[in-house]
């Protein structure tokens, strides 16, 4: 998997490529604390171009949910695949993450 990282204003944009499973997993885990821990707490991951998500995939950003919370920040997943929306709806993750159809309504959301 690869991470594309931008940045636009406070908000960081990690766009996945790839597949976000047990082998993946931990690179995405390792780069969000970073952020964390450089006082970003605002999240846009973009799905667009993500083919697959694992169970531990589900971990990494059930972890990174849990932690915004606790630090009153914001995650929004965008441009989910019908494939991997289905795999959110049917985990019960779909009721604790935020979704948006564009990158653009998201960083509105945010604001």
């Amino acid at each position: 998997m690869e991470i594309r990282q931008s940045q636009i204003q406070s908000t960081v944009i990690l766009s996945l490529v790839g597949r976000l499973d047990g082998l993946t997993s931990p690179d995405l885990d390792m780069q969000i604390k970073q952020l964390i821990t450089q006082n970003k707490h605002e999240f846009i991951l973009d799905f667009a171009q993500l083919d697959y998500v694992s169970s531990a995939g589900l971990r990494v950003l059930l972890m990174l949910q849990k932690q915004l919370k606790v630090l009153g920040g914001k995650s929004i997943l965008v441009n989910l695949k019908p494939d991997i929306k289905h795999i959110f709806d049917i985990s019960g993750f779909s009721v604790i993450f935020n979704f948006s159809s564009s990158i653009e309504d998201a960083i509105a959301s945010i604001d």
